[in-house]
This record gives C-alpha cells, structure tokens and sequence, in this order.
C-alpha cells in the first residue's frame, strides 16, 4: 500500500510537471430528447427469414396477459416493485412480495405513442 501510494504521487508530479491538467466536466441540466428509433426488435425480425423468425418464437414462450409476473431490478439487485409511499417504481422489492407482481396488459397502438 504503501508503495503503490509512493508510485501514485510520482506519477501525478509527472504528469504535472509535463503540463497535464486535471480534466473537468460541465454538467448542464438541459433535458435533450432524443428522436425515436426503430425498435430493435422490429429492425432484427425484419432481417429473418420465416424459418428463423419460427425459432426465435419457439425459443421464448409469449407472455400471457394479466399473470402476474416478478421483474428484476438490474441496477439494484432486487425486484421491482412498487412502492406504496412514493407511489413509483423502485428496486426494493422482494420475490413473493405482493407488490413485487406486475400484471400485462394489452395497449391499443394509438394509446402506445402518447
């Protein structure tokens, strides 16, 4: 520990002395919207022929509406779940919490956009 502390100070004299700068960022609080995209599923099920479109549906059973289903928080590590004093979606959640169950619903395309 000791040594690698040494080796970190030379290094940042070095880097002083041979004119490098810290680098700063600007953080702006600007909300940039992004123009939508094809969807990546919609681009590569366009590139499939019908044989292989077949698999890909046979790999992955469809999701049945109104089961209820568990989500995976990935950033968290827990379940999503949703949480009764903000009323919002967070990762707090536990397996056979009752708020951890998310139902499916189907969506008119019209009512998708908005």
């Amino acid at each position: 520990s000791w040594l690698v502390r040494c080796v970190d100070s030379m290094t940042t004299h070095a880097k002083r002395a041979m004119g490098q700068k810290k680098k700063m960022i600007k953080v702006t609080k600007t909300l940039v919207e992004k123009p939508r995209r094809e969807s990546v599923v919609q681009r590569f099920a366009a590139n499939l022929t019908e044989v292989e479109l077949a698999e890909v549906a046979a790999l992955q059973p469809p999701i049945e509406f109104g089961t209820p289903m568990t989500l995976r928080a990935r950033l968290k590590g827990g379940y999503m779940r949703a949480n009764p004093d903000t009323g919002a979606a967070d990762g707090n959640g536990h397996v056979f919490d009752p708020s951890s169950n998310w139902m499916f619903e189907p969506v008119e395309p019209d009512d998708a956009d908005s």
